[in-house]
């Protein structure tokens, strides 16, 4: 077989793995990825939580809510409260730090599945009252949530790994989401849905 021209740059380039900066690339750092979620593993766990708790609200309100009225209800009270609040916190976070603003959150999260629970045990227009009220505290913590805990994610990343800290907490979210209603759904067939 002939040997490559030393004159042609095509030739040197193929058969010089120095020349393409991409032949040489090392196989992607398994460890690297290990060591990120490490750091930004309460910032991911946080998120999921919340999403979690949306994901279940988001799939099960019409089985939840005593008619269709409520059901809708609860899904424009949890998705707009959602949105303002994902802008809200994202301009809290940047004013007084993301960090802080993950418990209330988380905490607002808890209170709104409570209300959602105690639905269960009541009675006509206090039912619809506590699922709406539910969805709405809920909505704070999806939203608020999703914005605190991107910006804390960054930070805690580091500067140089922006693209990886970027894909983890969308495999989070989107996690969080399927994981609130498989969970939701599996409990709902062995009790029921507001039990669940």
């Amino acid at each position: 077989a002939a040997e490559p021209d030393a004159a042609d740059p095509d030739a040197r380039g193929a058969a010089d793995p120095a020349a393409d900066p991409d032949a040489g690339a090392a196989a992607p750092d398994r460890w690297g990825r290990v060591a990120l979620v490490r750091r930004i593993g309460r910032s991911l766990l946080a998120l999921l939580l919340a999403t979690s708790a949306g994901g279940a609200l988001l799939t099960f309100s019409a089985q939840l809510a005593p008619d269709t009225a409520v059901a809708v209800l609860m899904l424009v009270c949890l998705t707009s409260v959602a949105a303002a609040c994902r802008w809200l916190f994202g301009g809290l976070a940047d004013r007084w730090g993301s960090g802080r603003l993950q418990r209330p959150l988380l905490a607002a999260g808890v209170v709104g599945l409570a209300l959602v629970g105690l639905a269960g045990g009541a009675g006509g227009s206090s039912t619809a009252a506590l699922l709406v009220a539910g969805s709405l505290a809920v909505g704070v913590a999806y939203g608020g949530l999703q914005s605190a805990t991107l910006v804390t994610a960054f930070a805690e990343g580091g500067e140089g790994d922006h693209a990886g800290v970027s894909v983890a907490w969308n495999v989070g979210f989107d996690l969080g989401t399927g994981l609130g209603s498989a969970v939701v759904g599996v409990l709902a067939t062995q009790v029921s849905f507001r039990a669940a």
